[in-house]
């Protein structure tokens, strides 16, 4: 048995609980506004990078860029409410239940897609 994928696990999960309280320090001295704006604004500034030095094609249509647009209004709706949450409840109950969002998503895509569940193929 290899021990990097455990190693990985402990590291990822101590870096995403770090995060949550950083983000919530930050969030009560600056603001949920401000924290979700920069975390969005930083997220953007890194991909470009990422594209740029990768040589990852940028050229788009009207289409794609209209649904990157739509994308990002919820996703700063729930980076502000998020960040909402960790300036002003408790932190040790906010944390889990923001960090439960991808089985709630699953969970909405069985039930409001239609979709199904099925094993990973490898």
């Amino acid at each position: 048995m290899t021990i990097l994928p455990i190693l990985a696990g402990i590291v990822a999960a101590f870096g995403w609980g770090l995060s949550d309280y950083i983000a919530g320090g930050i969030s009560r001295k600056i603001g949920q506004y401000k924290s979700a704006v920069y975390v969005l604004l930083f997220s953007a500034i890194v991909l470009v990078f990422v594209f740029i030095f990768t040589g990852i094609s940028t050229q788009a249509s009207l289409f794609i860029l209209f649904l990157a647009v739509l994308s990002a209004i919820p996703a700063f709706l729930g980076y502000f409410f998020a960040y909402k949450a960790f300036a002003k409840g408790d932190f040790s109950i906010t944390a889990p239940i923001i960090g439960c969002y991808p089985a709630v998503i699953v969970i909405g895509s069985v039930f409001l897609l239609g979709d199904k569940l099925s094993a990973l193929e490898m």
